[in-house]
């Protein structure tokens, strides 16, 4: 199976209480575990940051990690077809967002998304690398913890998000997982350049966990 896929990506939402409409594209490669796209946004609150609503709406798709030691990313769980929420909190931030992602293609998988809620960041200027956990949960269900430290203004925030994914399974899930990411973004006004790399193992101890 092809390791490589185009993305498109389709958002759209009310933030701050402005509508907006995103959209994009880019490449996975989940052997590497890298993925690059760019987004567009129609339009941004005033003192909205198109980085911090990129993060709070889009839901920056991670979930494609190297794997190692038998651990299994989401194209492999899935083949590239499912649905998912979000909740999102932090201080300044409150997002509830949903969506899915299909394959429209031997080598093409869409994005799409739609969110409400508050982002009332500015000037994120970066994301330190961080983790997250997967837990199975049962055929078809897991879910994704991810504490996601962004830098604002010279200090460190943690936004904090859970996010539940439903879909036909291709393979089960039999244990807990943990997924090392590293983010790269680049904004231009209202578009954001991301490049993301990930690996994803077994969580230490799992044996212990998994009944």
């Amino acid at each position: 199976m092809s390791t490589r896929f185009d993305i498109k990506i389709a958002g759209a939402g009310t933030v701050n209480a402005v509508d907006f409409s995103a959209t994009g594209g880019g490449r996975c490669d989940t052997a590497s575990g890298r993925i690059d796209f760019d987004v567009e946004f129609s339009r941004l609150a005033r003192g909205s940051h198109p980085l911090a609503n990129l993060l709070g709406v889009l839901i920056i798709p991670t979930v494609f990690g190297r794997e190692h030691d038998g651990a299994q990313n989401l194209m492999s769980l899935t083949d590239g077809n499912f649905r998912f929420t979000q909740v999102m909190t932090a201080k300044g931030v409150a997002v509830t967002s949903e969506g899915s992602m299909s394959r429209t293609g031997d080598s093409e998988v869409t994005w799409r998304s739609s969110a409400e809620g508050t982002v009332r960041l500015a000037d994120v200027s970066a994301i330190e690398p961080f983790s997250a956990v997967m837990l199975p949960r049962k055929a078809g269900h897991v879910v994704d913890v991810l504490s996601i430290p962004l830098v604002q203004r010279g200090r460190r925030l943690v936004v904090h998000a859970i996010r539940d994914y439903r879909f036909t399974p291709r393979a089960t899930l039999a244990q807990h997982q943990i997924r090392h990411i590293t983010i790269k973004p680049k904004v231009d006004r209202l578009s954001v350049g991301v490049t993301i790399t990930s690996d994803i193992f077994p969580f230490p101890g799992t044996a212990r966990l998994v009944r």
